[in-house]
């Protein structure tokens, strides 16, 4: 299973996930901010651009390594919990078209989280 935490900047997504992580046994997270990351560090030639877009989302490669480290995610673990900013339309259809077979479960971050995650984050 896949969950998606869907939400704005600073809404808790990681933290949720966090929680999520500890109370489903079998869980781990996979978090495309990561691989976002590594890429706006790498030199804009080294990905083939000739110049770093302004939102790593924008990048085909950030969009096909996110999927393919959510499979490998999904090797070890029975429950991949995803935090990401909503994505746009655009590129919500394109992830989701190549996700695993099955669609994910796809949840809401809320800023009321603290009402089921008892755990400190």
């Amino acid at each position: 299973m896949f969950i998606l935490l869907n939400g704005s900047f600073g809404i808790g997504k990681t933290a949720t996930a966090a929680c999520l992580r500890r109370e489903l046994p079998g869980s781990t997270i996979s978090d495309p901010e990561r691989v976002g990351y590594v890429l706006r560090r790498l030199p804009a030639f080294l990905l083939g651009l000739q110049e770093q877009p302004a939102d790593y989302q924008d990048m085909a490669l950030w969009r096909r390594l996110i999927v393919h480290q959510a499979r490998i995610a999904h090797r070890r673990a029975r429950t991949v919990i995803v935090p990401w900013l909503s994505p746009t339309g655009p590129i919500l259809r394109i992830l989701l078209g190549r996700w695993p077979q099955r669609r994910p479960c796809i949840k809401s971050a809320s800023s009321r989280r603290s009402q089921w995650c008892t755990s400190a984050s």
